[in-house]
């Protein structure tokens, strides 16, 4: 996958061992009111073999801040189970 621009979930799942289980925009992460951050992303991938993942993120230590009043969103979250 690339910083700029979202890969296929077909290309994806081929070129690497996993299955997307759920991309999808995680629904109230931007915040309230008319200039609110932006909704974020939510992917959970399942590994189909033992492998070694890089993880490039941003939003995990600050906020996407809102504008002109608009609330701030919530902070980003990786998790591996």
């Amino acid at each position: 996958m690339t910083n700029t621009r979202i890969t296929d979930v077909e290309i994806l799942e081929r070129r690497y061992p996993v299955i997307v289980l759920n991309f999808s925009y995680w629904l109230g992460s931007g915040g309230e009111g008319k200039y609110k951050g932006g909704n974020g992303l939510k992917w959970i991938l399942k590994f189909r073999e033992k492998l070694s993942v890089s993880i490039l993120s941003e939003r995990r230590v600050f906020s996407p801040k809102g504008l002109l009043g608009g609330k701030d969103g919530k902070k980003g979250i990786n998790l591996l189970i």
